[in-house]
């Protein structure tokens, strides 16, 4: 049985506890396939998705100003110019 919770302290939507849920299922037969993940509505909630992250996310989450430039944002990628990012890719 998986044993894990999610911190008080880091604000999370309904959708995306939902997703993490979903793919940390202990039985792999009950665990979504990749189409079922790209149609969860956390990929559909109208948030864009940054290209690039700051290599700090690898320690902790982004931060909530960093966040804050997607929300509302529809388009799917965004390009955030700075030596200090890596890559991030979906497909």
């Amino acid at each position: 049985m998986n044993a894990y919770s999610f911190p008080d302290h880091v604000k999370l939507s309904e959708e995306s506890i939902s997703l993490i849920t979903q793919i940390l299922r202990s039985d792999p037969s009950r665990r979504p396939g990749l189409d079922q993940l790209l149609e969860h509505e956390f990929f559909h909630m109208g948030y864009s998705i940054p290209k690039l992250l700051p290599v700090s996310t690898l320690a902790v989450p982004p931060s909530e100003t960093y966040m804050k430039q997607f929300i509302g944002n529809s388009r799917n990628t965004v390009e955030i110019p700075s030596s200090d990012t890596v890559p991030v890719s979906l497909r």
